[in-house]
């Protein structure tokens, strides 16, 4: 019995070490109509000021295709900017695969899944 109890908190301890490291992301993009060579930025908003956003990270695109990998330890809500364009993307960063289809002219449009 002693040797289940301790197993069971050996389990525990495991499982709450693998929430403190956090877990691995991956968003892979198609930028439908978005030249080479533009950025795309991965922002969340700022705790401190209302309205502002902090960019996390930033890729180019390259024929037609971007993406970002990283750790994240809760889920939370991030957003994806398109260099010189108005609008974001909304979404929730979690573990995981995440895909997205941007669009120039439609950024409201875009899609997501994963």
């Amino acid at each position: 019995m002693k040797k289940i109890i301790l197993l069971a908190f050996l389990a525990l301890g495991l499982a709450s070490f693998t929430v403190l490291v956090g877990v691995d992301f991956t968003i892979s993009g198609k930028a439908a109509g978005i030249a080479n060579g533009t950025k795309i930025y991965l922002q969340k908003q700022d705790e401190k000021k209302a309205g502002a956003f902090i960019t996390v990270d930033s890729a180019k695109v390259t024929n037609g295709q971007f993406s970002f990998k990283g750790k994240t330890e809760e889920p939370a809500i991030h957003f994806l900017q398109l260099e010189k364009a108005e609008g974001k993307v909304v979404f929730i960063l979690e573990g995981g695969k995440i895909d997205f289809t941007l669009y120039k002219d439609s950024i409201g449009k875009s899609k997501i899944g994963g």
